[in-house]
């Protein structure tokens, strides 16, 4: 099997779009026609396929991706509680 290039991103840390092609050029053209000119941002990166990664079927990372971290945990209030000031969590009003 030959060598395929994927578009990964750099944001989410995953293969995206299911851009699975035989040369580098030939995967930066179908980014650029399946989202146009937002191919040129910085998160987009044409990598090489790893063995038993397919981007089409799924989002995998690489073996040697770093894990992705996440957002702070955030608990929402209650609607039916009061709106006094209760440490933890939050109430938008």
């Amino acid at each position: 099997m030959t060598d395929q290039w994927g578009v990964w991103s750099n944001w989410s840390k995953k293969w995206c779009f299911g851009i699975a092609e035989p040369t580098k050029r030939k995967a930066s053209k179908a980014l650029f026609d399946k989202i146009g000119k937002h191919a040129y941002r910085w998160r987009f990166e044409y990598k090489k396929i790893p063995l038993g990664v397919d981007p089409k079927t799924s989002n995998q990372k690489t073996a040697g991706s770093k894990p992705v971290k996440k957002g702070r945990h955030v608990q929402m209030a209650n609607e039916n509680t009061s709106t006094k000031l209760v440490t933890g969590k939050v109430r938008l009003s």
